[in-house]
Parts: C-alpha cells; sequence; structure tokens
C-alpha cells in the first residue's frame, strides 16, 4: 500500500513542476525562477506521498483517535484514501505557495 502511495507521488510531482514552470515561463519570469519553483513544488508535492507512506502507522493512530473517536477497525481503502489525501494536500499547498508569489510578482 505505501509503495502505491510513494508511486502516485512519482506521477502527481512531475506534472505539478511541469505546471508550475509552464506558469512562470507564461509569467515572464527568468529562467531560473521557473526552474527553483519547478523543483520547490515538485520536491514538496513528493515530499508528501512520502512521508504519508512512510509514516503511515502513525499517520493511522492519529485518523483513528482525533476522526473516528472510538476504536473502530478501518478498511484498508479508508487508510489508502488517508495517505493520499495527505500528499495531495501537501501538494496543493505547495501550489498555494507558488501561487502567492505569483500574485505578489504580478504587483
Amino acid at each position: 500500500m505505501t509503495a502505491l502511495v510513494a508511486v502516485l507521488g512519482l506521477l502527481v510531482s512531475p506534472a505539478l513542476s511541469a505546471l508550475v514552470y509552464w506558469d512562470a515561463a507564461r509569467l515572464g519570469r527568468t529562467r531560473s525562477a521557473c526552474v527553483a519553483w519547478a523543483i520547490c513544488v515538485g520536491v514538496i508535492s513528493f515530499a508528501g506521498f512520502l512521508a504519508s507512506a512512510l509514516a503511515g502507522g502513525a499517520l493511522a493512530r492519529v485518523y483513528l483517535v482525533w476522526v473516528k473517536g472510538e476504536p473502530i477497525v478501518t478498511a484498508p481503502r479508508e487508510i489508502l484514501g488517508l495517505y493520499v489525501a495527505v500528499g495531495l494536500a501537501t501538494s496543493v499547498l505547495a501550489l498555494a505557495l507558488y501561487g502567492i508569489d505569483r500574485g505578489r510578482a504580478r504587483r
């Protein structure tokens, strides 16, 4: 299950990096800024997927205690969805950081 999350991170991260590079180049940023932002977003995105895959047991325990509230056995699909959601949330956070900088650069 953790390998599936890491593979998904390997698919999502380059796609986001390409999107950020394309947008930064479209805005007329320097080549080094385009590459820096693309690498930054890609690394943060992949790190989110990798962290959720590696710290899966602790993440599942936090989910069981805080969200579920009562000790109920969870389905493997639910835990997989949790890992993917954490990776996607980290990716959205990385894109939001780029978007904030993008907004400041347009002024």
